[in-house]
């Protein structure tokens, strides 16, 4: 499925980033449960909207290349129609 291509890799920089940001943090601060799990809250949102991006573009797309087919489809349809009288027994 093309939309894991893009999932771990962005889960992966999610993941790499989070640490960095404690890390630019001042070392007096102490790092406690609640941050992290607020970390980990934002990070799974970031992912969901990521993967939620990734979905509609992937309908966007598919919609544009059936809308496609269909006028060409039609397109042999008519051409049909306007031929059949043309074609010999």
């Amino acid at each position: 499925m093309k939309i894991r291509r893009f999932v771990f890799p962005a889960l992966a920089a999610l993941l790499a980033a989070s640490p960095l940001s404690f890390a630019a943090e001042p070392s007096s601060n102490k790092t406690t449960a609640k941050d992290l799990s607020r970390k980990a809250g934002e990070t799974g949102r970031a992912m969901k909207d990521y993967t939620v991006a990734q979905r509609d573009e992937a309908i966007k797309q598919a919609k544009a290349a059936l809308d496609d087919v269909d006028a060409r489809i039609r397109r042999m349809e008519r051409k049909l129609d306007n031929e059949w009288d043309k074609m010999g027994p």
